[in-house]
């Protein structure tokens, strides 16, 4: 799961990403779609966040993904990365699309979770609520959805914008070769006990996506 602090958007070149926990649900409540642990799970979950964000040129912080560091509210998993930075003389086309690539970013682990446990957007958000109440402080920063009349008209302008980076999620996350990064990935930190640093996984993405990219252009014989 990840979360923003505010002051981390002013200070830095790069949004670094925090941990907030995941809590873990009931056994039970694990939909029969999957047959994958929810330590997999939770593996998929981060490892979504750092492939999208490898992808779209955020990259990932050294520290990386740790599946048992603990904090305030519980067990759960992390993925330290980063996010764009809006400038003042930004475009506002350079903005949106910032912002949509962080939505992207934030947003790629429910939307791993979705793929896996067959949650449609809304039940995904509401499961997974740090990284819902993340994109919407994005979107609120990017202060590109303008001031309305009352509140829920507001809400409903950032609904659509959250639909859009979700989609994007959605759709980079059904790429054969992307999602064959966040399996590996995920496969890799299960393999070292729970932790993968920065470097490695940026290594593993590219390599991946090399892989796959070169395996396209191979011409097959008849």
């Amino acid at each position: 799961m990840l979360a923003v602090r505010q002051d981390s958007l002013l200070a830095i070149s790069s949004a670094r990403i925090h941990p907030v926990r995941l809590p873990q649900p009931p056994v039970a409540e694990l939909p029969t779609m999957t047959t994958l642990t929810f330590r997999e799970i939770l593996a998929h979950h981060e490892a979504a966040h750092a492939v999208i964000g490898v992808r779209l040129g955020a990259g990932v912080d050294e520290e990386g993904i740790d599946l048992d560091q603990a904090g305030p509210s519980g067990a759960g998993g992390i993925i330290r990365g980063k996010l764009f930075k809006f400038h003042p003389v930004d475009t506002k086309t350079k903005k949106w699309r910032m912002l949509l690539d962080n939505l992207a970013i934030i947003l790629a682990g429910p939307a791993a979770n979705s793929k896996l446990q067959g949650w449609d957007m809304a039940e995904a958000l509401k499961r997974q609520y740090g990284d819902a109440g993340m994109a919407r402080n994005q979107i609120q920063v990017s202060k590109l959805v303008e001031a309305k009349s009352d509140d829920e008209a507001k809400i409903r302008e950032e609904d659509v914008v959250m639909e859009q980076g979700w989609l994007k999620a959605v759709r980079m996350l059904d790429d054969e070769a992307t999602w064959s990064a966040v399996e590996a990935v995920a496969k890799s930190v299960i393999a070292s006990g729970g932790k993968l640093p920065g470097p490695t996984i940026d290594a593993m993405v590219r390599k991946v996506m090399l892989g796959k990219a070169e395996k396209a252009q191979t011409p097959t014989s008849n």
